[in-house]
């Protein structure tokens, strides 16, 4: 009888920051897991069957229950096996995680991951394996490298890294194999290490636990001598704290014995790009999973050209108005009002220089200042995130459909196209931000249930998310109180109560934030990055948590939620709302994008519910004219209006949803619910921008 085969893959699951990076193999194909006798199998090897998995430990196969954490020790390290919504699986060994029951469809969902995560190569175990490294496939990451013996491998340095093996090979043959059997790095090389990125080492069982070399991040900032520095132990860095503010101090003490954000399932994931175009490819599905289900993501490996430092001659190529006055937020005005605590007024934390001065101010120990209010009308934004910007790819599609009636004085005229647009809509899709070493942000959220991308072009930056739960019987009042909590007053510093996850944001680093999501951010070093807000398909239930949380009171207070909760207004968010809709016939026209229920129902109640989602901030901020007649802008809007309202009724009725509300309300705040099948929502372009005629159905 034919022994049976199998496909192999290797995986790379996200690990604790004090472990190395551990590759493991994936088996699938036959009905049973792999004989031992064919295959030489290892702890950690997985097998996935049509409704279970398996995992290779002390010699046998296990079933897994995903609903129970999977111990295994690998290499020395002690480590659980749980479930994860972007990898299928991850390793833990970091705060106690919960997991929720898990049904059969849930499992099914599971495997599904796991399996769209791994690229098989098939290989037939007729005979005894060498190990499931050979004739498998890459690692699903883009940290792909040299092969450590049995289906284990080392990550590629980043470029211009000297590594341990390079310096090895400096030193001579000779001293290479006293090297490998070390295992070792010599305590006082130091000089190994590059600039941007810490080198990690497993330690022998004799020396104890396994250990981070930390590095210190102690220039690029101008403090007074005697100034603390802070351990970020989980980081494995060293900074000083904020000087000016025993209160900011605190803060990001409480934030230097944060866990890594990767530890927390939800909340980060880390993806790297090779600058190749199935690179690219990949990366955005994966982002938009990920941001879909509140998860930021982090890409290391995309940069701006040309790479630029904190200095006047770089940021004047690429700024070249550098007298240009701008309003910066001081940490001095702002340690003042702290100290007055009930009577703090944080609005009165601003004053004006130019760019110029911002950046000589920089070699101040006196000063500490954030830059916050540089548009940037000509962003660089990443390849990977531009199929996402749906806001602007919808306004790219409908630039040229004329809504403006072309009665009374325009009876006749030619025109064509958009013609009126806040300047905000441009405001938001790029800016920069230039921020002096020691400044903390505290928490809020982006405002206009916008995501984020920002990237590090100079210095370094320390993000810190908040672990408020995902659970689907967390309730919107439930999430709405945790938020009031996280987002309050700087002094008061409620956030505390809430698990955090950190993590370091370098250069060639860009960070990718969903909607909504509250975060605060430290600065160790002076520094450019650069970024901008985006709209997406996919986010839209999150957009609609955000702007509703925004647009609602503060409890008994006689304000706004968003006064406190964020630090802009975009009256444009409406008006790209609109395009989105107004697009939509369009997108499924092609079929090149995944639809789910969740993000549409979003759309959906934007239009019906519109005093909802009605901000007297951003309300504030649009010019009014006594004249209505003249208010071109105004006439424009409604008649986009009127169109878009005629496409979500249509909707609506193919959903076949009569309680918006609800539905929306149903579950976790952050799933995005199932897929819709679009290849079924309008059935012939023509017919729809002739008779408006289309239909939806939604896969249960």
């Amino acid at each position: 009888m034919d022994k049976p085969s199998y496909e192999q893959a290797l995986l790379q699951p996200s690990i604790p920051s004090s472990s190395l990076p551990i590759n493991l193999t994936v088996f699938r194909g036959s009905t049973s897991p792999p004989s031992t006798t064919d295959i030489e199998c290892q702890n950690g090897d997985i097998y996935i069957g049509s409704m279970d998995i398996c995992i290779f430990r002390d010699g046998k196969w296990e079933r897994w229950d995903p609903a129970n954490p999977f111990r295994l020790d690998l290499y020395g390290d002690i480590l659980d096996v749980v479930p994860c919504h972007l990898q299928g699986i991850r390793l833990t060994n970091g705060p106690d995680i919960e997991v929720e029951p898990m049904n059969s469809r849930d499992i099914i969902q599971l495997i599904d991951c796991l399996l769209w995560n791994i690229e098989a190569t098939p290989t037939t175990t007729g005979v005894s394996q060498t190990g499931a490294g050979e004739g498998s496939s890459n690692i699903t990451t883009a940290n792909t490298g040299e092969l450590l013996g049995k289906g284990r491998r080392k990550r590629k340095a980043r470029a211009g890294t000297e590594t341990l093996e390079n310096t090895v090979k400096k030193e001579g043959k000779g001293k290479e194999k006293e090297k490998e059997s070390s295992g070792d790095i010599k305590t006082s090389g130091e000089h190994l290490l590059a600039p941007s990125d810490p080198k990690r080492r497993r330690t022998t069982p004799e020396e104890g636990e396994t250990r981070i070399l930390v590095r210190p991040l102690l220039d690029g900032i101008s403090c007074p001598e005697k100034t603390p520095v802070i351990e970020w132990k989980k980081l494995g860095i060293n900074t000083y704290a904020p000087w000016f503010s025993p209160t900011d101090k605190k803060a990001v003490e409480h934030m230097a014995e944060a866990e890594r954000a990767q530890e927390y399932p939800h909340m980060l994931v880390e993806l790297e790009y090779d600058n190749s175009a199935r690179s690219a490819r990949s990366l955005m599905s994966k982002i938009e999973d990920a941001i879909s289900c509140g998860c930021s993501v982090l890409v290391r490996g995309w940069e701006p050209s040309p790479p630029l430092s904190f200095m006047e001659e770089d940021i004047g190529l690429y700024r070249p108005t550098l007298s240009q006055q701008v309003s910066v937020q001081d940490a001095v005005k702002r340690a003042r009002q702290q100290a007055r605590r009930s009577k703090a007024d944080l609005s009165d934390v601003h004053r004006t220089v130019t760019i110029k001065e911002f950046i000589d101010l920089a070699k101040n120990e006196k000063e500490c200042l954030n830059l916050l209010d540089l548009p940037n009308t000509q962003p660089e934004i990443p390849i990977f995130l531009r199929p996402l910007s749906d806001n602007v790819n919808a306004r790219s599609m409908t630039m040229n459909d004329c809504y403006l009636p072309k009665e009374g004085a325009d009876r006749g005229k030619e025109f064509f196209g958009v013609q009126t647009i806040h300047g905000d809509a441009e405001r938001l899709r790029g800016w920069d931000l230039m921020t002096h070493g020691g400044f903390l942000t505290y928490p809020h959220h982006d405002a206009g249930g916008l995501s984020t991308y920002i990237t590090v072009r100079s210095g370094t930056k320390v993000w810190g998310y908040f672990n408020v739960g995902t659970s689907s019987t967390t309730t919107r009042k439930e999430l709405f109180d945790a938020w009031d909590n996280i987002l309050s007053l700087d002094q008061e510093m409620n956030f505390k109560k809430y698990p955090m996850g950190v993590v370091l944001l370098e250069k060639g680093d860009t960070l990718i934030q969903p909607p909504g999501i509250p975060h605060m951010v430290y600065t160790p070093q002076s520094g450019l990055t650069s970024g901008g807000h985006f709209l997406s398909y996919s986010t839209m239930h999150l957009t609609e948590v955000s702007v509703a949380y925004d647009c609602s009171g503060c409890p008994g207070k006689a304000e706004e939620r968003g006064l406190v909760a964020t630090n802009a207004a975009h009256p444009s968010l409406y008006r790209y709302i609109i395009w989105m809709i107004l697009a939509l016939p369009k997108f499924a026209s092609d079929h090149a994008k995944i639809f789910r229920l969740k993000p549409l129902l979003a759309l959906i109640s934007f239009m019906e519910n519109a005093e909802t989602y009605s901000s007297a901030e951003a309300t504030r901020l649009v010019p009014s004219t006594t004249d209505s007649k003249k208010d071109v802008m105004a006439w424009e809007v409604r008649a986009e209006m009127l169109k878009a309202k005629e496409i979500i009724r249509r909707l609506k009725n193919g959903l076949g949803v009569t309680d918006v509300t609800s539905r929306l309300e149903d579950g976790s705040w952050s799933d995005p619910g199932a897929k819709c099948d679009w290849n079924a929502v309008f059935l012939l372009k023509q017919k729809f921008l002739t008779e408006g005629a289309y239909a939806c159905w939604c896969l249960h």
